[in-house]
């Protein structure tokens, strides 16, 4: 809108300021928000390494008791080791596939996922093997095939397994935690600088006006002198016409008066008819 006041340097530089902030402020909350889902995907990866993590713990803890029941009930006979026993064999194929899901993103872990899943599957074929004969009243040829150590070397290449991708996985961790604290940062530095610019832009707004209304008040000021000069010559000419017709009458008498007393003075001075 034209208000018909100059814009000067300072009001210049005011505007000038103000449409770089109205132009910056559109960015920074595109990058903010850019930020935002950045770091919620960063919050989510590590999520993800800490289920996969608590993933690998159960499943170790569910083959952990099955050879806890199978060699309770091979040593004492008494059939109350073998509940732990049934309900882990009921659960360890629904966690192994669990556990697969969760890793499917990672080519590494998922060629251990297959390894850690045949370990396990051989552990619990000679679990069942023993107990079987066990069950059949073997109990020599059982116990034959727990020291034989085939199952102890098993056991042993499960735990080395979990824990290789236990590592994996804290490495992972790491990484995601590392980068959702950075994201974290840079949203919280452009949160902090559209915050700067927002203020700046009411800063920066409000002394704008501020000039406007002074140049206003200033402009209308120069217009109402220019107009009381402008009346001011008017009035001089009436004093300069009056003064002339003061300067060119006869002494101590005004204009008016002197054309009535001479107009006077001549008819008095004429003979009147009676007289005649």
């Amino acid at each position: 809108m034209n208000t018909g006041i100059p814009i000067n340097g300072t009001r210049w530089l005011l505007a000038l300021a103000i449409s770089i902030l109205i132009a910056i402020t559109p960015i920074l909350g595109l990058l903010a928000y850019r930020a935002h889902l950045s770091n919620d995907l960063d919050c989510s990866w590590v999520l993800h390494s800490v289920e996969v993590k608590e993933q690998l713990e159960h499943l170790n803890s569910l083959v952990k008791e099955v050879e806890t029941g199978q060699r309770g009930f091979l040593l004492t006979g008494n059939a109350s080791f073998l509940s732990p026993y049934e309900k882990a064999l009921k659960e360890i194929p629904g966690q192994s596939q669990n556990l697969a899901f969760l890793i499917s993103d990672n080519p590494r872990q998922v060629l251990a996922t297959t390894h850690l899943r045949m370990l396990i599957a051989d552990t619990l074929a000679i679990a069942a093997q023993s107990l079987a004969l066990a069950q059949q009243g073997k109990e020599s040829d059982a116990i034959q095939i727990v020291k034989n150590g085939q199952e102890r070397h098993l056991e042993d290449e499960i735990q080395a397994r979990v824990a290789e991708m236990d590592e994996e996985e804290d490495q992972l961790l790491t990484v995601r935690e590392n980068a959702s604290a950075a994201q974290a940062k840079n949203q919280d530095d452009l949160m902090t600088c559209l915050g700067s610019t927002g203020a700046a832009l009411i800063v920066c707004g409000a002394l704008l006006m501020r000039r406007l209304q002074d140049a206003r008040q200033k402009a209308e000021a120069q217009t109402d002198q220019a107009i009381h000069k402008r009346k001011r010559p008017i009035r001089g000419r009436k004093r300069l016409k009056h003064s002339a017709k003061r300067r060119y009458a006869p002494p101590n008498c005004d204009t008016g008066g002197c054309l009535r007393r001479r107009r006077m003075a001549s008819l008095s001075s004429m003979p009147t008819p009676g007289r005649w």
